[in-house]
């Protein structure tokens, strides 16, 4: 590493004795150094925008928590610290506190175009979304209120997966799509593969290999002078499975259209129940309120 000017090293020496380095990114932001910790009432001194870019170009300085508008550093292999850093302070408005510990995690329900999700055979056009954020602490007049900030990671999982997720305990994991990380940004979807296909083709390449093993093992009857009746019988047995497999596969494939039609059928029918049962046990819980204002109005 190049050789720090003097006003360089100074902060370098002041973060090693404990004072706190931070940005403002808003209009009139300014850069300064505080002796312990930002906000805390330290003596501070102002520091140049070229000053940080330098050091963190130079990889001296890090981002240690971003908390808009105000950004905190830490020297570069230096351990987060164990205590939470007042990031902004109101006497109207309370006061926010950030860690690097500080997260949430929230979920919710996704419908529209059809995803593609890892792990999955089927497109899927209801989803859940899963959002890791980091998180900051916001006291005022003695009530606490915790509050997301910046994404850590967002992924898509389908309605099954998410299910398996949370009944699964101490498994080795469930497939999940990542869509954004704070390191890589957006992440594109998936390429869609067809399992069918795929297993179509897989199955041709077999019955292909296995169709080729039966001619060479014929030809190689008729060179040793094999008994007619075996070459006769092997040759039908190679005509048979010529005719049939790829129509016993089709009859397969047709089978579990139809199984999937009706699984697809028999799961709408069991949801729409659930939600009339459902929907006839909660009017039946109202109607002793109903009768009380029906009787109330007769009087």
């Amino acid at each position: 590493m190049r050789k720090l000017t003097p006003v360089q090293q100074e902060v370098i020496d002041l973060m090693k004795q404990g004072w706190e380095l931070g940005s403002d990114s808003t209009i009139d932001g300014k850069c300064w150094i505080q002796k312990g910790g930002l906000g805390k009432g330290g003596e501070a001194k102002t520091v140049k925008y070229g000053t940080i870019n330098t050091l963190g170009y130079l990889g001296y300085i890090k981002v240690a928590s971003s908390d808009f508008p105000t950004t905190h550093w830490q020297l570069k292999g230096e351990k987060p610290t164990g205590k939470e850093v007042l990031t902004k302070t109101d006497p109207l408005h309370g006061d926010n506190f950030s860690h690097p510990s500080y997260g949430m995690i929230s979920f919710s329900r996704g419908q529209g175009s059809s995803a593609t999700l890892f792990g999955s055979s089927i497109k899927h056009r209801n989803t859940i979304r899963v959002t890791i954020s980091h998180a900051e602490r916001h006291m005022n007049s003695g009530t606490e209120y915790i509050f997301d900030r910046d994404r850590i990671v967002e992924a898509l999982m389908s309605p099954t997966q998410f299910a398996d997720a949370i009944t699964g305990m101490n498994t080795s994991g469930v497939p999940i799509t990542i869509q954004f990380t704070e390191k890589d940004g957006t992440i594109e979807k998936p390429e869609f593969i067809n399992k069918r296909e795929a297993f179509e083709k897989e199955f041709t390449a077999r019955v292909k290999g296995i169709n080729d093993r039966m001619s060479e093992t014929i030809e190689k009857a008729k060179d040793k002078k094999a008994p007619q009746w075996l070459v006769k019988d092997l040759e039908i047995t190679k005509g048979w499975f010529e005719s049939n497999i790829p129509y016993l596969a089709e009859q397969f494939d047709e089978q579990m259209d139809k199984s999937v039609t009706e699984a697809k059928a028999e799961v709408e029918a069991y949801v729409s129940g659930i939600i009339q049962q459902t929907g006839l046990e909660a009017l039946n819980d109202m109607r002793p309120q109903l009768t009380d204002g029906q009787s109330k109005e007769g009087k």
